[in-house]
């Protein structure tokens, strides 16, 4: 895979972490994003937190360490398929408390499949086909189906966050007898079509709170539960009753 060994200094709550990864292809700058808070923006209330947090594509473990600095010792599941990935998150999540780390990538069914690497760095690899992967170099990963992988992970308050490289849409399909569990959800998108079905399939129960895109078929968006707005008594009044 490409890149040499890099690292960032991450501060939170008084500590210091060292985030280790193969920077290849401004991998770096897509990392600090992540740290930043620009990918998955927190929630503007005061007392939110989550009962847990599922973070599907963990990659090298950014924003589980987002994540732990915002919301403190609330458990984290990790799932990272690629190997050099999830050798990288284990080093970086090692002193963090309350974080598990699982071999496995998740969608609608189980199967194995191969992973393929990104052209210029990891946090392209998929398991479709693109101009940003290599079909020349890939590694064989084991799929579980989502909703049998995180059937005792989930419950109310839960926050999941997937980027899966184009795989999200059928794995939040799959999840959809749990999905009105889930408080927060972060994705990533890669296609204008799977923008729309992830709307389409998470309207009845989220509403959306944050959303952007910096060029075509590429994009990130934050959905909340309509149960959440409805108790959050700034949110519902800023809405334009139309008459």
């Amino acid at each position: 895979m490409n890149g040499k060994i890099a690292s960032l200094t991450v501060d939170g709550n008084g500590k210091s972490y060292t985030l280790s990864f193969h920077d290849g292809g401004n991998e770096q700058g897509h990392l600090l994003k992540i740290l930043k808070g620009d990918n998955y923006p927190l929630l503007p209330l005061e007392h939110f937190r989550p009962s847990r947090i599922i973070d599907v594509g963990a990659h090298v473990g950014a924003a589980a360490i987002f994540f732990h600095h915002a919301y403190g010792n609330v458990p984290i599941y990790c799932f990272e398929p690629c190997q050099q990935s999830r050798d990288h998150l284990r080093l970086n999540t090692a002193s963090l408390p309350g974080i598990e780390i699982f071999p496995f990538g998740l969608a609608g069914s189980p199967r194995k499949a191969k992973l393929f690497h990104g052209r210029l760095h990891s946090m392209q690899n998929s398991t479709h086909t693109s101009v940003e992967v290599s079909q020349e170099n890939f590694e064989e990963i084991e799929i579980l189906e989502a909703k049998e992988a995180l059937r005792d992970k989930i419950g109310p308050g839960t926050m999941l966050k997937i980027d899966t490289e184009g795989c999200e849409v059928e794995i939040v399909r799959n999840l959809s007898p749990y999905i009105k569990d889930f408080s927060l959800i972060y994705m990533e998108y890669h296609s204008e079509e799977d923008r729309r079905e992830i709307d389409t399939l998470l309207t009845p129960t989220h509403s959306l709170l944050f959303s952007s895109a910096l060029q075509l078929h590429r994009g990130n968006v934050t959905y909340i539960a309509n149960h959440a707005v409805v108790s959050t008594p700034t949110e519902p009044s800023l809405e334009i009753q139309k008459r």
